[in-house]
């Protein structure tokens, strides 16, 4: 599998493209973060009357796995994009049949 120097120079761009936007995101998300506790700690203590003692810290495990289901659902979206370029009639011919289910599913007659 022969690959040419601007083939390779684009993966190589596109390499540091996604890392930059990774780090951006990693940086965004840290400033939130810290916003949150911020102002959690201006607001009412954790565990009062107002959230009945169920408060979570900024930094839970639940929003780690938000950040995370966040970034797998920008890729999957990247790749049908990509590939909705590469291949436009399958595409076209995908979504219609997506519709024709959605709309069986969603249809209230019985048949």
């Amino acid at each position: 599998m022969a690959h040419t120097n601007d083939e390779i120079e684009e993966l190589n761009s596109l390499k540091h493209a996604a890392s930059e936007r990774r780090d951006k995101r990693a940086n965004s998300a840290s400033k939130t973060r810290a916003a949150s506790k911020n102002s959690a700690a201006s607001a009412s203590p954790a565990g009062t009357q107002e959230d009945g003692g169920q408060s979570l810290p900024p930094g839970s495990e639940s929003e780690e796995l938000v950040e995370k289901l966040a970034g797998e659902v920008e890729t999957i979206f990247a790749e049908i994009g990509k590939a909705s370029r590469e291949r436009p009639v399958l595409a076209l011919v995908s979504a219609f049949a997506v519709g024709i289910l959605i709309g069986h599913l969603l249809s209230k007659r019985k048949g």
